[in-house]
């Protein structure tokens, strides 16, 4: 009861963010148009507040508390993602456009079959072409019909799987083809996808991810922007049961 978690984004901003990608995307199944109004100022209230506590480090206790990963992973990546941008040093219109750009990162996956998005075992070949539309489906439909959208911010959605050494995709582009907010939503992405819990397997530990993401540096990822991005997360998060290396058991307090 004593453990006090910083949180840089209070839990009733996340659920309601939560909840209004969710509905943003459901409603486009009926009417076929994507409330982006509503969508832009969930963005910047998501920033409003990673901006008053940007001295707290992002602990993966305080943003694990979700029930559908879909909208909730969106809302992660886009706090995760103005994290990195502040510590980038972006200026507030940078900012904007980089956190519509994350919430809308995975836009494209929502006319993806759900069969496929949720299905437990391995994708074959097939399905694992319709993920990777993805980005292309999403950027396409954003500059169809939102020209009053930032084109960078679109490009996160077009660009967030490129990969730094040129083996992503849908386009192979590879460093500074690919736009910096691309570079810093896509290890967002990884880390938040990284550490939750998914239909065919259990969310890793922060620590597990964090090396998985230091042994890509520069493969996948930017390493400058990758160093920034780890200065900023804590690898082993205030609440988390911790084993000394002399064999005690302790809680991390900060």
């Amino acid at each position: 009861d004593e453990v006090d978690i910083p949180e840089i984004v209070r839990e009733e901003t996340r659920v309601k963010a939560i909840n209004t990608v969710q509905k943003a995307f459901q409603n486009f199944h009926i009417t076929h148009k994507l409330d982006v109004e509503v969508l832009k100022k969930t963005a910047d209230s998501i920033l409003e507040e990673v901006i008053l506590n940007r001295n707290a480090m992002i602990h993966l206790t305080e943003i694990r508390t979700h029930d559908d990963y879909t909208f909730a992973h969106s809302v992660n990546v886009c706090v995760l993602s103005v994290l990195i941008g502040l510590a980038v040093g972006y200026n507030d219109y940078k900012l904007r456009e980089l956190s519509l750009g994350a919430l809308l990162h995975d836009i494209g996956k929502i006319g993806l079959p759900k069969s496929i998005l949720n299905k437990p075992d391995k994708l074959n070949e097939e399905e694992m072409q319709i993920i990777k539309s993805h980005p292309e489906i999403g950027f396409n439909l954003l500059r169809k019909q939102y020209r009053e959208l930032s084109l960078l911010a679109m490009h996160v959605a077009f660009q967030h799987q490129e990969r730094y050494d040129g083996t992503g995709y849908p386009r192979k582009l590879s460093e500074h083809q690919i736009h910096e907010y691309a570079r810093i939503v896509t290890i967002a992405d990884v880390f938040d996808a990284l550490t939750s819990d998914r239909p065919y397997r259990k969310g890793m530990l922060p620590n597990e991810a964090y090396e998985i993401l230091v042994a890509s540096g520069g493969t996948h990822f930017d390493t400058d922007i990758l160093k920034i991005f780890l200065r900023n997360i804590a690898v082993y998060p205030v609440g988390s049961v911790v084993e000394l290396s002399s064999g005690e058991i302790g809680i991390v307090l900060k």
